[in-house]
């Protein structure tokens, strides 16, 4: 049987930092909201066999998303910390240890098809996995935590990826990983993983793959979704 392929997408962030009423994944954008930009790419994608997403408890707006396809789960069993709230979809899923688990940012809305494909083509054949990273083409400086208007070190820019989703891993490896380290200290699966002494993967991305983190991101997002191709 060949391995399954699912994503799975944190929903429970309240985005603090990006302000406003509602859930920023709920925000639109050229007519529809980020959640349903971010979903379209997967459900575009013939070799994705199920969706989870997994929102908080008290959400009341992710249940109309169930409609958009049978693909779709949906467990409001959200927790405080995003790796957490990870692993609790993690043990809500069915499948083989083998089986690939695409863990996607709800709000990374500008994912194409063909970045998409490109990352199964060059991680499924991976015993552990693999990210979305873009190289840093800005100089990057090292603060000091005592001081931190002081600049301790300058880091070499060719040595700097800057991480991004989804991030794609063995089920059972990801489960295990998320299992046996503090959730506290953990901000991206791949780090996770790295704590269990396995080597990831990068996939070379590019800059338009956007996080939506504050609100003036919404404007940038809306520039590539209504530029940017599917063969980017």
């Amino acid at each position: 049987m060949a391995d399954k392929f699912i994503v799975l997408i944190p929903c429970a962030g309240n985005g603090s930092r990006f302000g406003g009423a509602i859930p920023k994944q709920y925000t639109k954008i050229n007519g529809q909201t980020v959640l349903a930009h971010t979903l379209k790419v997967f459900l575009d994608t013939p070799e994705i066999d199920q969706i989870i997403l997994v929102a908080s408890r008290d959400d009341t707006y992710i249940d109309e998303y169930a409609k958009l396809s049978g693909k779709i789960i949906i467990r409001k069993i959200g927790a405080n910390l995003r790796a957490a709230t990870v692993l609790n979809g993690l043990c809500e899923l069915i499948c083989n240890d083998d089986d690939w688990v695409l863990v996607h940012d709800a709000v990374r809305c500008c994912l194409t098809r063909v970045l998409l494909e490109k990352m199964l083509a060059q991680v499924k054949s991976s015993k552990v996995g693999g990210i979305l990273a873009v190289k840093a083409s800005d100089t990057v400086k090292e603060i000091d935590l005592q001081n931190p208007k002081i600049i301790k070190n300058t880091l070499k820019r060719n040595q700097i990826y800057l991480a991004q989703t989804p991030q794609m891993f063995r089920y059972g490896l990801l489960k295990k990983a998320l299992m046996n380290t503090d959730l506290m200290d953990i901000t991206d699966e791949s780090s996770a993983i790295e704590r269990l002494g396995l080597n990831v993967e990068i996939v070379e991305s590019n800059a338009a793959n956007i996080k939506i983190t504050f609100s003036e991101d919404v404007y940038l997002a809306s520039y590539y979704l209504a530029n940017l191709s599917s063969h980017t």
